[in-house]
């Protein structure tokens, strides 16, 4: 189990991407999960709108994603945006 100490050392660790991730993508809410000992989990971002379902089936948007590392999840919102470029286009 990890200690308090060691917590809040990690997510100390990875307030400055989060800060990042959200700065570039004002359009999510981005923010890291927990585990059950307390410990930093996933990095996932939401969805500041409503999705309709068309769009979500249609052009594969979904309303949250997660990913284990920052750079994975940049990865995916890229990927979200260029769906949704495609869905207003359309």
């Amino acid at each position: 189990m990890a200690s308090q100490q060691n917590v809040t050392k990690l997510l100390s660790e990875g307030s400055g991407e989060l800060a990042r991730l959200a700065e570039d993508w004002p359009d999510w809410h981005v923010w890291r999960g927990r585990r059950d000992d307390g410990s930093p989990g996933s990095w996932l971002a939401t969805r500041r709108r409503y999705l309709t379902r068309a769009e979500e089936h249609a052009f594969r948007l979904f309303p949250t994603v997660d990913a284990d590392q920052p750079v994975q999840l940049e990865a995916r919102l890229r990927e979200q945006a260029v769906r949704e470029a495609a869905n207003e286009r359309a």
